[in-house]
């Protein structure tokens, strides 16, 4: 019968030579596959789905003392966490994501949410203007944004304004949140950072960057990102 091993998070199916020509032996061997395959995601409290993929809530990932029984210690190794609707894979020491960044799930402290908006929205002269926002589950949050703007022509008074706030207007900056800008001899462009703002919400909430400038001639455009990290 063929031979079977994990490697890398993924089970290697290992065919000798006799047994080419004997379906019954890799019929075998394959049972015996997804029967361990099976075995491991029934003691973490997982599932194996149609494509035979292990997968379950976050609250259902094998501990690193449950991996350590694979080898390698299950480096490698990889499920579908539901909660987040994506697939993470286990480093050794953390949970992570295809881009290597550790998956918190929401909830958790570290759970982070952002919202970019790279298409330039058009600020008119003397106008709060919404860039983009993102929603809070209850808890605890850093938030802080970064508005980009672009004037079509330079020089004259401008001033420029980004913040953070749980309602669409300019907040008044007392828990941060705010940043103003003005100039004489206004640029083109100007990139804007607000300060973090520590957000305590008890329901899920929705936080806007918005934006705002006054020009003396031609147009503004910006673009930003607003971020947000549970600490709480």
């Amino acid at each position: 019968m063929a031979p079977f091993q994990l490697v890398g998070g993924s089970f290697l199916l290992q065919i000798t030579p006799r047994d080419v020509g004997s379906p019954m032996a890799l019929y075998q061997a394959l049972m015996m596959l997804l029967g361990s395959l099976n075995h491991f995601s029934q003691k973490v409290g997982l599932v194996v789905n149609n494509n035979q993929v292990l997968e379950g809530p976050t609250t259902a990932r094998p501990t690193a003392a449950q991996l350590a029984q694979l080898p390698n210690s299950g480096v490698g190794w990889s499920m579908l966490d539901t909660t987040l609707g994506r697939p993470i894979w286990w480093n050794g020491t953390n949970w992570v994501d295809a881009n290597g960044i550790v998956a918190t799930a929401p909830g958790q402290v570290g759970q982070y949410v952002s919202s970019a908006v790279t298409t330039a929205v058009n600020i008119p002269n003397g106008t709060e203007t919404n860039i983009t926002t993102v929603s809070l589950p209850a808890g605890d949050w850093d938030v802080d944004g970064a508005v980009y703007f672009h004037a079509t022509t330079k020089g004259g008074d401008v001033e420029y304004r980004a913040w953070t706030n749980t309602a669409f207007t300019e907040p008044d900056g007392s828990n941060g949140g705010l940043a103003i800008s003005s100039t004489s001899s206004g640029g083109l462009t100007y990139d804007l950072g607000t300060a973090t703002m520590r957000l305590q919400v008890a329901t899920t909430t929705t936080v806007y960057l918005g934006a705002y400038s006054t020009f003396s001639s031609g147009t503004v455009n910006a673009a930003g990102l607003l971020r947000a990290r549970r600490f709480g």
